[in-house]
Parts: C-alpha cells; sequence; structure tokens
C-alpha cells in the first residue's frame, strides 16, 4: 500500500498529474477503523492543496488531500484509507 503522496511521487514520469488522479475516480474510501465514507467522485485542485469530492448516497464530503488524512491507497482493492480529523466526516 503507497500513500497517496507517495503514489504521486512514483508516478511523476507521466506529466499529467490529472490523468493519475482520474484514475482515482470511483475508488471506496474508508477510514482506518474500517468504516465506510463514500466513493471519491471527483478531485478539486485548489492553490494549497488538492481535495477529494466523497459521495455517499445524497450525501457530500469534501477532504483535503494532505498525508495528515490520507494514508494509503489499495490499487487491487480500489481503497483510499483516510485517518479523518475530529470533525471532518
Amino acid at each position: 500500500i503507497l500513500t497517496a503522496l507517495e503514489y504521486m511521487e512514483k508516478e511523476k514520469g507521466i506529466d499529467n498529474a490529472e490523468m493519475i488522479s482520474k484514475e482515482l475516480l470511483g475508488y471506496s474510501i474508508i477510514t482506518e477503523s474500517g468504516e465506510m465514507v463514500g466513493k471519491l467522485s471527483d478531485i478539486l485542485w485548489l492553490p494549497s492543496n488538492d481535495v477529494y469530492v466523497i459521495q455517499d448516497g445524497e450525501d457530500e464530503k469534501l477532504i483535503p488531500v494532505v498525508k495528515e488524512i490520507v494514508i494509503g491507497v489499495d490499487h487491487l482493492l480500489r481503497v483510499i484509507m483516510i485517518a479523518p480529523m475530529e470533525g471532518l466526516l
């Protein structure tokens, strides 16, 4: 399992980071305790950091893509693991 940031570093040989990120669309988002948060539906490219847009039925959650929160990506299982801060979800 690579962290999201390690994955982006590993794939830097590809010029288009947006293409790499689009591979993650549809991945399940879970907490480190195994709680299902939703599915990655979009990625916002903001100046300070990117933000994952997570869909859970009618609910939409925004998760900043920082190493303290996004702790791993499993491409075989199509899962992104997060460690949410208090009040994030």
